[in-house]
């Protein structure tokens, strides 16, 4: 088998589907939440808006004291895989926030900084009141400096440096499918990405961070896919982009996507290389 195909990500139409019931504000956080699932021991069901943002703020400090003694992430959420080189190009514009509000960051980044269900110092803190958990009391609190928006979104650009949804999967500890993976868990995963760094933070009633000329600039130009785990392609499709790539005179293909016809795909022609 040959990996032929990529998918550029920028050309992914996604949406949130409207609510299911009639009359009822439609919250996009809960319908993007819903396009994933956790294995529990006797049911499955998609990641509480708690978990994410806990997972998310002890990873992001975790980060920043990483920074703070200029090491590179090695394990849990943080550590780099798959594409190194995009994620140190974006670890570098998270360093360079926190040289930015470091005077912010610093304190913030203590372990003590967090509610009470988190970390080991907090037990010895008296005198103050601290949240019981990463509610919305404590996240606003949090997130209300602009100087860590500005940082979080940079992070979460880091976690998402590589678009490989196995590699996502085994990250954040919950799964975009049951089977193999498609162009559909691609959408998937950029929604939930823009739910973390725009619809999370708007949840609060805080204006997200992003860059004057924003144009996802950090995310890979390509995803490569095999052909084998492409099953919503079609045959009759896989074949045809098989042999336009095989004359290897093409730049790029256009397909329309069996998952929806409102979306498009471009599978970029690259190098051809034996697995």
């Amino acid at each position: 088998m040959k990996r032929i195909l990529s998918i550029d990500p920028l050309l992914l139409h996604v949406k949130v589907g409207a609510s299911h019931h009639p009359g009822r504000k439609s919250k996009k956080d809960a319908h993007i939440r819903k396009l994933f699932y956790t294995c529990g021991e006797f049911k499955t069901s998609p990641p509480k808006k708690e978990y994410l943002r806990c997972k998310l703020i002890r990873g992001f400090k975790r980060a920043i004291r990483q920074i703070r003694k200029n090491v590179l992430p090695s394990k849990t959420l943080n550590r780099i895989r798959g594409n190194p080189y995009n994620a140190l190009r974006v670890w570098q514009a998270l360093a360079g926030c926190y040289e930015k509000y470091m005077t912010v960051l610093e304190p913030l980044s203590c372990t003590e900084k967090g509610p009470k269900t988190d970390g080991k110092l907090k037990k010895r803190i008296r005198g103050r009141y601290l949240e019981k958990s990463f509610n919305s009391t404590f996240c606003i609190e949090f997130f209300s400096h602009i100087g860590v928006r500005e940082s979080f979104y940079y992070y979460v650009e880091f976690l998402f440096a590589d678009l490989n949804p196995e590699v996502l999967c085994d990250k954040f500890d919950f799964m975009c499918c049951k089977g193999f993976h498609s162009p559909e868990c691609v959408e998937k995963w950029l929604l939930i990405k823009k739910y973390m760094n725009c619809y999370m933070i708007q949840d609060l009633g805080l204006e997200p961070w992003f860059p004057q000329n924003h144009s996802n600039s950090f995310l890979p130009s390509i995803f490569t896919v095999r052909l084998d785990n492409c099953v919503d392609v079609g045959m009759e499709k896989r074949e045809m982009v098989t042999e336009a790539v095989a004359k290897e005179n093409k730049e790029e293909i256009w397909i329309t996507g069996d998952l929806d016809s409102s979306f498009k795909f471009r599978f970029d022609c690259v190098q051809l290389k034996a697995l």
